[in-house]
């Protein structure tokens, strides 16, 4: 999805980057991109969804790069960072909504200290 990203679940580079950048282990960052996974699969699996695209539609590993909305027009980009499962990743040109994200990523962050174990800020608990 784009403008977004998860912790990384999968044995690859980005996950020993992941826990290096977040200070946390490797188990917990596998631990977190589960519950990313999972939420997203919960959100939009078996759904009908409208995408939307930026600038760019492709990256250069030819994924499709596009932002989300299920059925009921809920924006799943958005919401997976508000509800602290990702944090902000964009890349020019492709930055439609990067003031929306860094504002639901800081939101997130701030209200994370009481929320439990499900979010992707395990320092802020």
């Amino acid at each position: 999805m784009l403008g977004i990203d998860t912790p990384e679940m999968h044995e690859s580079a980005k996950l020993y980057r992941d826990a290096r950048r977040s200070g946390q282990s490797v188990e917990i960052i596998r631990k977190m991109g589960r519950q990313a996974y999972e939420i997203t699969k919960q959100l939009a699996e078996g759904k009908r969804v409208r995408l939307e695209f930026d600038k760019e539609k492709y990256d250069k590993y030819n994924r499709i790069l596009a932002y989300v909305y299920l059925p009921d027009g809920s924006f799943l980009n958005a919401l997976i960072v508000e509800e602290g499962y990702a944090t902000v990743m964009t890349y020019p040109p492709n930055v439609t909504y990067a003031d929306l994200f860094t504002r639901l990523y800081r939101q997130a962050r701030e209200i994370s200290a009481g929320c439990g174990s499900r979010r992707i800020f395990p320092d802020k608990n």
